[in-house]
């Protein structure tokens, strides 16, 4: 495995050069390229202008092989780490990454790639924009969904009230019999059709109008306060998760940098040429910077949880595309304050609950009025 690897990765490889990366001698390699040429997994080729150097080689069953054996592996590092949660797949990969930091570079890449069931299950996982993660939230949030149901309802309600103001046309029909003997020449066929309409109720019929129309206003608003503070809370909790794994980053390589500092200068005082002073200064300096790392860690796993329930996602090993970035906002003061008391949801939903409380004290008032309709019938 190890040899048809290598020699992939170098595209062809002297038997000399491949016996150094595997550290076994000249003859037991040789050995081992013939078992690999008898099965047709790799050839040789002699060099054009040194007959006696050998370029080994994988041959396309070769390359075949070694790409079902890797998928092989991930699918069966998959399955063993199915049961696990999220955390759970994340410990052994953060320990190997820390372990892989002394393995030979092309090992330690290859390992990696072989470890998909633990990076494939760590990222699973999605990728959003910030586009789709509102997307995302608003389609599921029951806020969003209950303010669309009542404007659906204020919809229904409104149409209701225009129905009441409109004539009602009834059709009759009616059939009598006289003679149980003789049902041809002795019944009587009465058809004719009736109309009313309430031309006066105290002002009832109209107030229920303008009540519907301003409720329906209110449901309008209500529903798109709803579905902007959902947006904007989506988006903070978007960007507190990026600032917040900026910040771990950001924290990780300077304890990185401490540590190295403290090892160099603990090596300068083992070896005399830095004083103990030095060495514990650099202690202290790593010591005090670890619980902020810590801390910040933990704030990027809660800013994950907060975005989590917001855009519904149950994957926490999700990851997020949009970078962070300052954009100034180009607005004064006063201009802002005049578009938000003109725009604001919240104030457009109580100016309509104000012209509802008046037209609930017009339709109370109108039942001291008595009721006038007009009706119209034919037989």
């Amino acid at each position: 495995f190890w040899a048809l690897h290598y020699i992939g990765e170098a595209g062809s490889l002297t038997v000399n050069a491949l016996a150094g990366i595997l550290h076994r001698g000249k003859s037991s390699t040789s050995t081992l390229l013939q078992r690999l040429e008898g099965n047709g997994l790799e050839k040789r080729e002699r060099c054009s202008t040194d007959q006696r150097v050998v370029h080994v080689s994988r041959t396309p069953s070769g390359k075949r092989l070694m790409k079902k054996l890797i998928e092989n592996r991930k699918e069966g590092i998959r399955n063993t780490y199915a049961s696990l949660n999220d955390a759970e797949r994340r410990q052994p990969m953060q320990l190997l990454k820390k372990a892989l930091r002394n393995v030979q570079r092309p090992l330690a890449v290859l390992l990696l790639c072989l470890a998909p069931g633990l990076t494939g299950a760590q990222n699973a996982t999605n990728v959003y924009t910030l586009d789709e993660s509102v997307r995302l939230g608003l389609k599921q949030s029951l806020a969003v969904i209950n303010a669309a149901r009542q404007r659906r309802i204020a919809d229904a309600t409104q149409k209701r009230a225009l129905a009441e103001a409109l004539p009602v046309l009834t059709g009759l029909a009616d059939y009598t019999l006289y003679d149980a003997e003789n049902l041809t020449e002795s019944g009587s066929t009465t058809v004719g059709t009736e109309a009313s309409w309430r031309i006066f109720s105290g002002g009832k019929t109209w107030s229920a109008i303008r009540a519907a129309k301003a409720y329906k206003a209110l449901t309008l608003h209500q529903e798109r306060r709803i579905r902007e503070t959902q947006a904007r809370d989506i988006i903070l909790s978007y960007y507190s998760v990026q600032l917040a794994k900026t910040r771990v980053s950001t924290l990780e390589q300077s304890v990185q940098q401490l540590t190295d500092f403290e090892s160099d200068a603990r090596s300068k005082f083992d070896a005399g040429t830095a004083s103990e002073f030095d060495w514990l200064s650099a202690k202290v300096s790593l010591a005090n910077e670890r619980p902020v790392l810590i801390r910040a860690r933990n704030d990027l796993r809660l800013a994950k949880e907060q975005f989590c329930n917001l855009t519904y996602i149950d994957n926490h090993g999700f990851d997020l595309s949009d970078p962070l970035e300052y954009v100034a906002m180009d607005i004064e003061l006063e201009q802002a304050i005049s578009i938000g008391l003109a725009n604001r949801p919240e104030l457009l939903e109580k100016q309509n609950a104000i012209l509802l409380r008046d037209e609930d004290i017009k339709q109370q008032r109108s039942a001291y009025y008595p009721s006038l309709d007009l009706f119209a019938n034919y037989n």
